[in-house]
């Protein structure tokens, strides 16, 4: 079974269902265990994320984000496209902006274990950390 089709037969008990602030639905899949995890994959990189997120009919992975006190992206690799994200907002760059490598927007960091985003965020500095 792909991707999508477990994604699509996740029992009602095991989604949550949350409202954004802009109005939106979203809703959430944490597995109960990591043997419960959905991989996911595209043509740029492939992980075990730690959940997924349904906006509207489309399935993301979800990670933990590592920002700065007031919410704004690392801009590691000296990227000078900071990005300021929002509580309880989901933030998605229009595709033409989207540029996997090097030139990507603002050197966003994020970590599949919250065992690693302590590792990073001491290494940083302190930064705070969430799941978004």
């Amino acid at each position: 079974m792909g991707r999508e089709e477990k994604l699509f037969h996740l029992q009602e008990d095991d989604i949550q269902k949350y409202e954004l602030d802009n109005g939106d639905e979203c809703e959430i899949y944490m597995p109960r265990s990591p043997k419960e995890r959905v991989p996911f994959q595209s043509e740029h990189c492939e992980f075990m994320p730690v959940g997924w997120t349904r906006l509207g009919e489309i399935w993301y992975p979800l990670s933990y984000k590592v920002v700065t006190e007031d919410l704004k992206s690392l801009g590691l690799r000296r990227n000078p496209n900071i990005m300021t994200f929002a509580v309880c907002e989901w933030v998605l760059l229009p595709d033409d902006q989207v540029k996997p490598g090097m030139d990507d927007w603002g050197g966003v960091w994020t970590a599949l274990r919250s065992g690693s985003v302590k590792s990073i965020v001491s290494v940083l500095g302190g930064w705070k950390q969430g799941v978004f």
